[in-house]
């Protein structure tokens, strides 16, 4: 499975519907997390994350706030 489709599924399963790149500031990357239900909320990755860091970052961040998880069709 590529990096994508897994990224879309963990997506997927954290109900976010976009990533969106800031700035980039003393090291550090900022996103901007997009929820389905239009909430979102900032993301610092250091350098330039990858969409992956940024996505393991939200979720820890969204698992503090207990946030459920909506796991796809045919997960286990």
């Amino acid at each position: 499975m590529s990096t994508f489709t897994k990224n879309e599924r963990t997506k997927a399963a954290l109900g976010i519907a976009r990533t969106e790149y800031l700035f980039y500031r003393d090291g550090s990357a900022h996103w901007k997390v997009v929820l389905d239900d239009g909430d979102w909320f900032n993301v610092v990755t250091p350098n330039l994350g990858t969409e992956s860091t940024v996505l393991r970052l939200a979720a820890a961040k969204m698992a503090s706030r207990g946030r459920p998880v909506r796991y796809p069709k045919g997960a286990a």
